[in-house]
């Protein structure tokens, strides 16, 4: 609650992440449903 977080989303040794376009999209997805459902603030994101 009223807190700033700094969150990082990267594999191991730089390795990849997503395999497959579709577990990208996936992602995405989650992220807005809990985006959306906690009402939380991005001040910037990358991915």
């Amino acid at each position: 609650p009223d807190a700033w977080y700094h969150v990082v989303n990267r594999g191991r040794r730089g390795e990849v992440i997503f395999s497959r376009k579709e577990d990208y999209y996936v992602f995405m997805d989650l992220l807005k449903e809990v985006v959306d459902k906690y009402n939380v603030k991005f001040m910037k994101a990358a991915i």
